[in-house]
């Protein structure tokens, strides 16, 4: 078989950190050699980084940013996606230690009960009312960068 695209569900997700690096740097190769394609699904956003070209972020089902890997690494837009790169270890300590860390509050609502507007809003420090009530389209903010938010326009 010679596939051309391939589904990777969270697949380094419950290996060694030594493991998963090898692992990344053989799909990486086997992606050049083969000229494949993957949707890489994952919730380590350091891994992601390291294999993805484009990144679309989930937040209960739905898309809230889409855009190349550096610029949603660069210039996150979505509160979700901001709160989601704060908890990322970086490697050198000091800086590490001194950013500042995004702590959602409040319970995960159901994704079988989703609350009216934006899925994200209850956990959202800075929802105003228009998010409780309307749900976010996906907008172009330029390029290839799109996100579904009230507050970014």
């Amino acid at each position: 078989m010679r596939p051309s695209f391939i589904v990777c569900d969270e697949p380094v997700s419950a290996l060694d950190v030594s493991i998963q690096a090898q692992i990344i740097i053989l799909l990486a190769r086997l992606r050049e050699e083969l000229s494949l394609t993957y949707l890489f699904i994952a919730h380590d956003l350091s891994v992601v980084r390291n294999i993805s070209d484009r990144v679309a972020v989930m937040y209960l089902g739905k898309l809230v940013e889409i855009t190349d890997s550096d610029e949603l690494y660069s210039n996150p837009l979505h509160p979700y996606t901001v709160a989601l790169l704060s908890a990322v270890p970086i490697p050198d300590p000091v800086v590490d230690r001194t950013r500042e860390r995004i702590i959602l509050t409040g319970d995960v609502p159901s994704p079988i009960m989703p609350p009216p507007g934006c899925n994200f809003h209850p956990r959202c420090q800075q929802a105003i009312d228009i998010c409780k009530q309307e749900m976010p389209q996906l907008i172009n903010m330029g390029g290839e960068h799109w996100v579904a938010c009230h507050l970014v326009k």
